[in-house]
């Protein structure tokens, strides 16, 4: 594959968001755009401004800085300020990291946020967070000439009103803006943003390739997430958790006692408690069950666990597209409108369940109808991800040429 041609410098590449911190989509679908860069443009600069640049610098060899690191660690406040402590710490760093955001910014050609859920509030998210962060970056990139791309992102909804500006702002100022469905650019849209020029791709784990490998002996793949609503529904979050954490495990006891082999799957560490107290809880009703969970530690890790399954019920988005790209039969457990326009996408929309209605009989009606219609679902499967696979392409040799124009930019 070419890339674009540079007449001056090599270009300065950066990444930013919400990557090497423990949510495997984010950090896969960054490999996927990191591989694409390293392959199209040899001769790039490439750094990062992330959650978890420890795992950038080891992992990938890409130097990266924190990009919440003041009000993260909140060591320089004295001991004495007690109650206000937490709400300077916030405040200080909104000014410390928007300083640090602006500094690291001037010097790029371009800033890529790859794929991921940037301008969703579909889980708990809090405006002085990523939403601040990705405002900061995209004027940054206005004043200083780096353009700033977002690459297959997703987008929602967002009731908090100070959320909503900053995610808006940020989307606006951007000089590139893609969508990994037809749902975010709406969503968007009817927020007041121009989307007219705004292309839809598939997301960017599309490009992934699967493990060529077979199941037949009815492994269930089950996906479990720590599920507690939305930032609006964080006083009842301990109930919603419980809720689906309960009816979860029932449908894993239902699927043991029928004799299917259970291999639980998560896509954030943040997930991995309950997956552990799933094990335990049906290992301590049923003697001999066969319920097996192995930590990933990339997205690559969840690809090959869902390799040794027949069938998915999953509701971690990344868990479910990793499914769908390896032509697993799939039944999504909703908690957005995400989930259904991923397997709407794919001509396999009807497997989706809402998390917060999730009753476990209808779940189990659900799964033994997608067990029958198995080899149709493939067929769909494998058809409607090689289309996905041909238009990433075409959205990485686009890229090419956004990086041609503002390469230089910032000289």
């Amino acid at each position: 594959m070419s890339g674009a041609t540079y007449t001056g410098d090599a270009p300065r590449i950066g990444l930013f968001g919400r990557l090497g911190s423990g949510n495997l989509g984010n950090d896969g679908s960054m490999e996927v755009l990191l591989d694409q860069l390293r392959r199209r443009h040899p001769e790039a600069r490439i750094d990062a401004m992330v959650s978890g640049p420890d795992l950038l610098r080891d992992r990938y060899g890409i130097p990266a800085v924190q990009v919440h690191r003041f009000h993260r660690t909140g060591r320089r406040l004295p001991r004495f300020l007690a109650v206000p402590r937490s709400a300077l710490r916030v405040g200080l760093g909104l000014v410390v990291d928007a300083w640090r955001t602006a500094r690291w910014a001037r010097g790029h050609d371009l800033v890529v946020i790859p794929g991921m859920g940037v301008l969703e509030s579909t889980l708990p998210t809090k405006p002085w967070q990523m939403p601040w962060s990705l405002f900061v970056l995209a004027l940054a990139g206005r004043l200083f000439g780096a353009g700033v791309a977002f690459v297959s992102v997703g987008a929602s909804p967002i009731a908090d009103s100070a959320t909503a500006w900053l995610i808006l702002a940020a989307a606006r100022l951007a000089s590139y803006r893609s969508f990994r469905d037809e749902f975010s650019r709406n969503t968007l849209r009817q927020h007041g943003l121009d989307v007219d020029r705004d292309a839809v791709y598939p997301d960017l784990a599309f490009s992934l390739t699967a493990p060529d490998r077979r199941v037949s002996d009815g492994t269930v793949g089950v996906g479990v997430i720590d599920f507690r609503g939305t930032t609006a529904e964080a006083a009842h979050a301990v109930e919603i958790h419980e809720r689906y954490a309960n009816t979860l495990r029932e449908f894993v006891c239902w699927l043991v006692a029928s004799g299917r082999p259970v291999r639980l799957l998560i896509g954030d560490r943040d997930d991995e408690p309950l997956a552990l107290r799933i094990v335990d809880e049906v290992r301590a009703t049923q003697a001999g069950a066969r319920i097996m969970f192995n930590r990933p530690e990339t997205l690559a890790d969840v690809m090959e666990q869902i390799a040794q399954t027949e069938i998915v019920v999953a509701s971690r988005f990344h868990n479910v597209l990793c499914a769908l790209v390896s032509a697993r039969p799939t039944l999504a457990i909703s908690y957005g409108e995400k989930h259904v326009s991923l397997l709407g996408g794919l001509d396999v929309g009807e497997y989706v369940e809402p998390i917060r209605t999730l009753d476990v009989d209808r779940l189990i009606a659900r799964f033994e109808d997608l067990v029958i219609h198995a080899d149709d679902v493939r067929r769909r499967l494998a058809t409607g991800s090689a289309v996905h696979r041909t238009r990433l392409a075409e959205q990485f040799a686009e890229l090419d040429r956004v990086l041609s124009h503002t390469e230089g930019g910032h000289r």
